[in-house]
């Protein structure tokens, strides 16, 4: 899995760099929404324990393909309390007009406060999935994974988001 994120990362700047350029030429004219935000949601297992997370995320297109973003996290789980700030890089390639593929790579600042005491922690975020959107509403579904720094294990699961572009 170490090696996932560096190649994932590698990936989405080349082919969003590629297919942004490919976008450019061939309508200079292009016209996207640049900001957006989204209520996300995120089911995650970490060593066994099953968390729900939800949060709010807001981000910036520099490109119709390549953004940065920013995601607060809140969860409360069978007596654990968690809270995540994520800071991503974001790109997706449009497979057509609707459907793209979406990728995320960044930093995550973990706390969690419960079980035994409080961990906090940072972690590498990745995440892969696809996105259904239109010009101003976008829906995803993504495969999630976090590796924390600190105490070497991970945290896997799925998310969705719904979110709306201005």
């Amino acid at each position: 899995m170490n090696k996932v994120i560096p190649s994932l990362l590698a990936a989405t700047l080349m082919a969003s760099s590629a297919v942004a350029e490919v976008v450019r030429e061939a309508d200079a004219d292009i016209n996207y929404k640049k900001f957006y935000v989204n209520a996300e949601y995120q089911s995650l297992d970490m060593q066994g324990t099953s968390i729900q997370a939800k949060g709010l995320t807001g981000g910036y297109y520099m490109t119709d393909a390549l953004a940065v973003q920013v995601s607060y996290l809140v969860g409360d789980e069978q007596g654990i309390d968690l809270t995540a700030l994520n800071v991503d890089l974001v790109g997706k390639i449009p497979f057509n007009e609707f459907v793209s593929l979406h990728t995320e790579i960044g930093f995550t600042q973990y706390e969690e406060e419960g079980r035994w005491s409080t961990y906090d922690d940072n972690a590498v975020h990745a995440s892969v999935g696809i996105a259904f959107e239109n010009d101003d509403v976008a829906i995803t579904l993504a495969y999630q994974t976090y590796m924390f720094d600190e105490y070497d294990f991970n945290a896997d699961g799925f998310g969705a988001s719904i979110g709306f572009k201005f």
